[in-house]
């Protein structure tokens, strides 16, 4: 029987990991083997955060000197070269993040909204941007935002 660690990696999509990791223990009372799933992908997620594409940053391999590397569909490639030609296989471990492309949280900041704002537009149907131009699409970024 694998262990934990081994079936929550290697068995269960990045999505399902990265749920289980936010669920909360202490409001429902949970069986052992959960807890221990909870706290192994709270681990998993903690080591593999998600990177943007678009994310530029100084990445390192086993056995390689650390190099320029750009996030491209989910994965690593060495940057400034074509970037079908050369991902970046194996363990890549970030060692520092140069460009981050902004995100939808960051658009809407730019145009005035704080994170309570996109939360109460985000989880609301009700009119609270009635005479707002583009009102739908303005909430669909905001349920984007928030990761709903």
């Amino acid at each position: 029987m694998p262990d934990i660690t081994y079936t929550v990696t290697e068995e269960w999509s990045e999505d399902t990991i990265r749920d289980w990791a936010t669920f909360e223990t202490r409001e429902t009372p949970r069986l052992p083997i959960e807890s221990k799933r909870i706290e192994a992908c709270r681990q998993w997620v903690a080591e593999n955060p998600e990177y943007p594409d678009g994310t530029l940053a100084f990445v390192e391999t086993a056995g390689h000197l650390p190099d320029v590397a750009e996030m491209v569909e989910g994965r690593w490639h060495r940057s400034g070269v074509t970037v079908s030609a050369v991902p970046i296989d194996g363990d890549v471990k970030v060692i520092r993040v140069l460009h981050a492309p902004p995100t939808i949280r960051d658009h809407l900041h730019a145009i005035g909204f704080d994170d309570e704002m996109i939360a109460d537009v985000a989880r609301t149907q009700s009119s609270i941007l009635s005479g707002v131009a583009n009102a739908g699409a303005l909430r669909q970024a905001c349920r984007e935002a928030e990761g709903l």
